[in-house]
């Protein structure tokens, strides 16, 4: 399998049945994009407090809408999510078209697959917030226990490392917080070997899924997992991803 990453007005390669493609949203302070948006989601764009974050998910939501138009063949304004009990967006009309996008500050990550379980999540690097009480409440011992040993200066990469490897797991089962957060083991430094370290109660589940880090600009953390098996042809392992672009 293939990870293809690119930025957001980049040409678009074709997505073949063995390829991640992984976007980068440089966000706009801008109201421009907004009549892409579905009704429900100028209505959403409503609720935020401050003006700022506003703008950031009207452009969000807006380059999701036109990247998944282009893979669609659709306009942007005339693409169709649904959503699971869980609340994940899926394409009606291309259902087995998976993707899955996050946003944080100044830049948001877009990540697409053919019929994979795909889950992405991007985070400010915040030494404020990243705190042991903090990961006392969200992290299993495993993480909690390794962050123990991480020195000061290191400890806002590894907790945001913790942070987007279990983020980006959960997104990619689908079930939200219903899954809980202790039952698996991430890696709390970014580059290594094996990010996904273990699965509970099922140890061999761990083996369905691959896990990377995502180059992103400097402040920031971000981290892919994917399906190992497709839904459309079940029992297709595939191989450790290849960084291609």
């Amino acid at each position: 399998m293939n990870v293809y990453q690119m930025t957001y007005g980049d040409p678009p390669p074709s997505l073949a049945a063995m390829d991640v493609h992984i976007w980068l949203l440089p966000l706009v302070q801008s109201l421009a994009e907004q009549a892409t948006l579905s009704p429900e989601e100028q209505e959403r764009a409503t609720r935020f407090r401050f003006e700022h974050d506003r703008l950031r998910w009207i452009s969000a939501r807006a380059m999701l809408r036109t990247l998944l138009g282009w893979y669609t063949g659709k306009a942007a304004s005339t693409v169709c999510l649904g959503y699971t009990k869980y609340g994940k967006p899926f394409l009606l009309a291309h259902p087995t078209l998976c993707f899955n996008l996050s946003h944080a500050g100044d830049y948001g990550l877009l990540a697409v697959a053919h019929g994979r379980a795909i889950g992405v999540d991007i985070e400010c690097i915040r030494p404020d917030f990243a705190d042991p009480a903090v990961s006392h409440h969200f992290f299993s011992s495993a993480e909690q226990a390794a962050l123990v040993g991480c020195p000061p200066a290191d400890f806002p990469i590894a907790f945001f490392t913790c942070w987007v490897c279990k983020e980006s797991y959960i997104k990619a089962r689908g079930e939200g917080l219903s899954h809980p957060l202790k039952d698996f083991d991430v890696a709390v430094q970014p580059d290594a070997t094996d990010l996904l370290i273990a699965t509970r109660p099922d140890a061999h589940e761990r083996d369905d899924w691959y896990m990377q880090m995502v180059r992103v600009p400097t402040g920031y953390l971000a981290a892919l997992t994917v399906g190992c098996y497709s839904s459309a042809k079940a029992g297709a392992k595939c191989n450790p991803m290849t960084e291609t672009r």
